[in-house]
């Protein structure tokens, strides 16, 4: 015999889904004990979180499995201005999948390049900016080869 949901219980999953709920934080597994609720009395056969149980504990406690989301957090733009030969600010953390913009506001060309080997602008003209999409996680020292007196971090978590 089948286990059945009833139609409501799903609009309401649905609905609390497209209100923003965070599923990313699932705090019930397969395995995981849940008592019977009436919607399992019948079964036969291991048993299941209860969808019901997922309520109780809040939109937030449906497991990524039932959801198929893994993170919804959308990429941020962050801006690096480069003037009077400094980069401002001087120390960034971004989340990966960020976008970094490199404006240069100062009167000559410079560079945005990783120590490391992580990124490298090449040059940056007066006016213009260049963007990088961070990938990979770390610290990520950079300078300005043109001034390698002007330093910069950039932290990716």
């Amino acid at each position: 015999m089948r286990t059945r949901i009833a139609p409501g219980l799903f609009v309401v999953c649905l609905g609390l889904l497209l209100q923003g709920a965070d599923p990313g934080a699932a705090q019930i597994s397969p395995g995981d004990f849940v008592p019977r609720t009436p919607l399992h009395a019948r079964s036969r056969g291991p048993l299941r979180p209860a969808p019901l149980a997922w309520l109780a504990r809040g939109a937030h406690s449906l497991p990524n499995a039932f959801t198929g989301f893994q993170n919804s957090r959308k990429p941020t733009i962050h801006t690096v201005t480069i003037d009077g030969t400094r980069f401002s600010p001087e120390a960034l953390t971004v989340s990966s999948g960020d976008t970094i913009v490199w404006v240069n506001k100062d009167l000559i060309p410079h560079t945005a390049t990783s120590k490391a080997g992580g990124f490298d602008s090449q040059i940056i003209a007066t006016g213009k900016s260049w963007k990088y999409v961070a990938a990979k996680k770390g610290r990520f020292p950079y300078i300005c080869t043109f001034h390698p007196t002007m330093k910069g971090t950039l932290r990716v978590k």
